[in-house]
């Protein structure tokens, strides 16, 4: 879920990521409310498409992992 706040005459937004421990998301300097909830859907659909694995993985011990 992402929250909106203005900070002078710009917005900012932040996303949770609080299910996956992780800090949250935050980019700010927006000159509209409408572009900053444009940038958070875009970052919200991108760290739904986040690759969960190593690249120092073989295919063989991910699947022995998961």
């Amino acid at each position: 879920m992402a929250s909106f706040r203005k900070r002078g005459k710009t917005w900012k937004f932040t996303n949770s990521r609080a299910k996956e421990n992780k800090p949250p998301l935050t980019k700010g300097g927006f000159r509209t409310k409408a572009d900053a909830i444009e940038a958070a859907d875009k970052a919200k659909g991108e760290l739904k498409n986040e690759s969960h694995f190593s690249r120092d993985i073989t295919l063989y011990d991910y699947f022995e992992h998961v």
